[in-house]
């Protein structure tokens, strides 16, 4: 055998002996405390410090006729105190994972900076000496010897609590890092047990503050504990008495929480023997006080293919909201999943996630809470949001993080400002002069809402939609026509992948609008979301799907009243041309204007009602039904608002093109004459071009008699 592997053994054989040591004590004073002996009762609350504490007595018998069971570790354990941090080798198969069953502390962990350990701290356990264990066992009392410094511990960790309004409180992370350091362990392990070498002391200290690997026997991939949780909880309900007790069996933060009477880990297939000697009274405070410890830690990968985590939270979770509004209700109607969605906007405690927000851009999160318990309806519109999470300077929401919840799947988002009404709404007046960089960011954000739809038409990146719009601008001018440029499948699809979408549901209510997003964005920037309709098909079968279900019933095509099928991108292009429309109303009239219109539609539904001697509630839809229903034209309001809206003295030739466009390739009862997306994101490319190259394009009034 090499020098090295009997160092290793040897090792090893150290490690095995000294566990062995201390389970057959713990077990030896388990017996005596089954057979009689007295519980201490260990005061658990704040302000019950001065009651005299027993500390539990870990008998040590190190005769040679003592019991010295073997302690078996799992093999997920072997090596997992004391390791040297430099050799631990991060993120790849971590990162593979899609869901987080420790509350996200692993990926928490697996970016903090360590100070690797000293070579005679390197060892899986730490080799306390025999004498010292024999000194703990024969003491029933034993006061701390700085009974002030845990007090003042003990009120930093409560004080550092966050209480919500529902009374539920959690101990921030940061609080962790704060009070939980090196030099903190270190005062109050040699008070309570002043008979520890140096040495040990440091093992312990490194046991509760570094951060150790430990490999999942159940998916083969690495996560990341430590024992600092472990070590305030114990502190909290004083119980450090209990701290080699529970560090001999190997305990840690990545066992949290512990069930069936704090016996078995919930993380790992590992059982616990160490609380078998506690009061009850000690027992429910550690179950009860472990969650407040256990806020989850919302993280991103960096793998840029599985970005999203789904969280499966237990129901006593504790969510780390500083703050909530809301929520409210995101469909006044019973969704499509059969139940109700609604939204709310939270704060985040910033030691609990790693999202990062444009600089001065303050962070909070929209929660949207489906009340499903269908799991494959949640992962049909969490597929179609991750589909588009690592594209850069997307035009689509970015879903952050997934979790189930007391048996609600959520979706956690960064937190709009509002929606596309609400920023209509909170800029109600046209401007009164013509406004270069209020043109520019109209142009710039309708080219960014096709861009976006793009995306999930041919689930395509931002970039490869640019270089076509490029394209489309320069066949143009050779007399070709753009329509089928966009519209061929890139030569590198299959056509028979599912990398062909709609979106379903194209509404003002689900463009996010995000104020002061970034610096030069005037009234900010705008990102299509909702995608709960989202389906997704093979370019050959999506115009044969029957449609699953549909939203917006103002602006709902045609076909969804004439013939209730084949529901296919088109579809997308009707809805967004009406929200184009009302767009292009508010940018030249105002808000109140975009309200009127609505009123003219309902007012023509209703004649038409009346007309045809049928009952119902009219609708501001942008079409009629003749008598049947099985046929459809535009609103005459509709063709009437597109002249008052190209007569207007300020209407520009930016807004005459677009409303040109709008009219003719988009609002069309015949799916068929629709523009495709990439068409729509090509002509709209060209104006923004034009509006850039041109100002007068987008600042001088045309208005047409």
């Amino acid at each position: 055998m090499t020098m090295q592997g009997r160092n290793r053994s040897a090792n090893k054989s150290a490690s095995e002996d000294w566990a062995g040591e201390v389970q057959s004590l713990v077990e030896k004073y388990e017996n005596k405390d089954r057979n009689g002996a007295d519980n201490p009762a260990i005061s658990a609350i704040h302000g019950q410090s001065g009651v005299s504490r027993r500390r539990t007595r870990e008998n040590i018998d190190l005769s040679e006729n003592s019991p010295r069971p073997n302690l078996q570790f799992a093999k997920s354990d072997q090596g997992s105190i004391g390791q040297d941090i430099s050799r631990i080798r991060t993120q790849k198969s971590l990162e593979s994972i899609s869901t987080c069953v420790d509350h996200g502390d692993s990926y928490r962990l697996s970016n903090r900076d360590t100070t690797p350990p000293s070579a005679d701290q390197s060892g899986s356990l730490p080799q306390l000496r025999e004498e010292v264990l024999h000194a703990v066992g024969q003491h029933d009392h034993l006061e701390p010897r700085h009974p002030g410094t845990r007090l003042e511990l003990q009120k930093e960790l409560f004080n550092a609590l966050e209480r919500q309004s529902n009374d539920k409180e959690f101990l921030p992370l940061q609080a962790l890092d704060d009070f939980i350091t090196e030099n903190t362990v270190q005062r109050e392990l040699e008070a309570e047990f002043d008979h520890l070498s140096k040495s040990e002391i440091e093992a312990c200290v490194h046991y509760v503050c570094t951060r150790k690997k430990i490999s999942d026997p159940r998916t083969k991939h690495l996560k990341f504990t430590s024992g600092q949780r472990i070590f305030a909880l114990l502190i909290m309900i004083e119980g450090l008495d209990s701290f080699l007790n529970l560090m001999s069996q190997g305990l840690h933060d990545i066992d949290l929480p512990l069930k069936d009477n704090c016996q078995r880990s919930s993380h790992r297939p590992k059982t616990f023997t160490c609380f078998q000697s506690w009061s009850p009274f000690r027992l429910r405070s550690f179950d009860e006080w472990q969650w407040k410890l256990l806020a989850p830690y919302f993280s991103t990968t960096k793998d840029r293919e599985e970005r999203v985590l789904f969280y499966s939270l237990p129901a006593p979770t504790v969510m780390p909201w500083l703050s909530e509004t809301g929520p409210r209700s995101a469909d006044p109607e019973p969704d499509r999943f059969g139940g109700y969605s609604t939204v709310k906007k939270v704060k985040i405690h910033p030691s609990h996630h790693n999202f990062q927000f444009p600089e001065g851009r303050e962070p909070c999160f929209a929660v949207k809470k489906l009340y499903t318990r269908n799991k494959k309806e949640f992962d049909r519109e969490v597929d179609a949001l991750k589909r588009f999470n690592t594209r850069t300077n997307s035009n689509l929401v970015q879903l952050l993080a997934t979790y189930r919840h007391h048996n609600n799947y959520c979706l956690l988002f960064p937190g709009a400002d509002g929606n596309l009404k609400d920023l209509w709404e909170a800029n109600p007046q046209p401007v009164a002069e013509p406004s270069y960089k209020r043109a520019m960011w109209m142009a710039e954000v309708c080219h960014g809402i096709a861009t976006g739809l793009s995306q999930i038409h041919q689930h395509r990146t931002t970039e490869e939609i640019r270089r076509d719009a490029i394209e489309i601008a320069k066949e143009d001018k050779k007399g070709d026509s753009p329509a089928g440029i966009l519209s061929n499948t890139p030569a590198n699809l299959r056509q028979n992948d599912d990398r062909f979408g709609r979106h379903g549901d194209i509404k003002p209510e689900n463009i996010l609008w995000f104020k002061n997003y970034k610096a030069d964005s005037y009234l900010g920037v705008l990102q299509i979301s909702d995608f709960g309709l989202t389906r997704f098909h093979s370019k050959h079968s999506i115009s044969k799907h029957m449609s699953e279900a549909v939203g917006g019933r103002t602006y709902r095509a045609p076909e969804f009243d004439t013939t209730r099928n084949g529901f296919d991108q088109s579809y997308d292009i009707w809805t967004l041309g009406c929200v184009y429309l009302e767009f292009i109303t508010w940018y030249l009239l105002g808000w109140d204007q975009v309200d009127d219109f609505s009123q003219k539609r309902t007012e023509e539904d209703d004649e038409a009602l009346k007309s045809f001697n049928k009952d119902g509630f009219p609708e501001d839809k942008f079409y009629k039904l003749d008598g049947d229903g099985s046929r459809a034209t535009v609103k005459s309001s509709v063709t009437r608002w597109f002249k008052v809206l190209h007569s207007r003295p300020d209407c520009t030739d930016y807004i005459h093109q677009f409303l040109y466009f709008v009219e003719g390739r988009m609002l069309r009862v015949m799916k068929t004459e629709r523009a495709e997306c990439g068409e729509v994101a090509g002509e709209l490319c060209k104006l923004l071009e034009q509006c850039d190259k041109r100002p007068e394009f987008c600042l001088h009034g045309i208005p047409e008699i």
